[in-house]
């Protein structure tokens, strides 16, 4: 029998790692799958079923539509990432955040090492003016990446094509220099519009939050159901233009993508909410 002092027990999730408190955990939450009490296979739980790409590095769980918190919230795949993200901040400190690492990119993330690209361009010629790099590892070879880009007058669609070397498999074969110049020329070529946060305050675009965050006037439609809720996302356009907004940007651009080719007037706010 064990005895701990009350201020070291918890039962958030992220922050348990004694037996006592596992036991307590195991019995109140349930995950996404669980396993046979025999064979330790894993067994379905929250997720009804789930399987893999070809590769097996996606996996695609399906929820079970009963799925219900305590207070009889449905239980939305928002819940898991916002839990797995808490998890892996480096401002959790999670005591078992490594188990993460066997995730592509977790790694990197939760030692704080999560970059950011902010281009400036002329929209007429589509010509890089000037950018921005914050991050930790690789933001000094972005910086002369743009550097060199500004010097020799290329545009941002020059940009979304240049080949980066890169690390596999610990970094992506498109590096955030590619994927913020494919965002600024759909927004040039207005196949994605970029809202600024001033033209979006106080005005009458209907906003909708694709990370599945709610607010005050606006309507939260998590990215993964978008192409199922078209029809909705048509009858708000005919209000306003919709400005898709979410938090570091990418999945409002998405969204607006999306949306734009099904002939929805939209946007995305750029530069995401942070």
């Amino acid at each position: 029998m064990a005895a701990y002092a009350p201020k070291k027990l918890t039962l958030d999730p992220v922050h348990i790692y004694t037996t006592m408190e596992s036991e307590l955990a195991t019995a109140l939450y349930e995950g996404l799958a669980g396993y046979h009490p025999l064979t330790l296979q894993p067994v379905p739980a929250v997720a009804a079923d789930w399987d893999l790409n070809r590769a097996k590095t996606i996996y695609r769980f399906r929820l079970r539509e009963e799925a219900l918190f305590s207070n009889g919230d449905p239980v939305r795949a928002q819940d898991f990432r916002d839990s797995w993200m808490r998890a892996i901040d480096p401002a959790t400190r999670a005591e078992y955040s490594f188990l993460f690492d066997v995730i592509k990119g977790a790694r990197a993330y939760r030692n704080g090492q999560k970059g950011e690209v902010e281009i400036h361009f002329d929209r007429r010629q589509g010509r890089l003016l000037g950018a921005e790099v914050v991050g930790g590892a690789g933001a000094d070879k972005r910086v002369d990446v743009l550097a060199a880009a500004i010097l020799g007058r290329l545009a941002v669609s020059d940009l979304a094509r240049i080949d980066l070397a890169y690390q596999a498999p610990f970094a992506l074969a498109r590096d955030a220099v590619n994927v913020a110049g494919t965002v600024a020329s759909a927004a040039r070529s207005g196949k994605a519009r970029a809202y600024h946060p001033a033209e979006v305050e106080g005005s009458k675009l209907v906003v909708v939050d694709v990370d599945g965050k709610r607010g005050r006037e606006i309507r939260a439609i998590p990215l993964e159901e978008l192409r199922g809720r078209l029809t909705e996302l048509r009858r708000l356009a005919e209000r306003a233009p919709v400005v898709f907004r979410s938090e570091t940007g990418r999945r409002g651009y998405l969204a607006a993508r999306i949306a734009a080719d099904s002939g929805i007037e939209c946007g995305f706010l750029s530069g995401g909410t942070r």
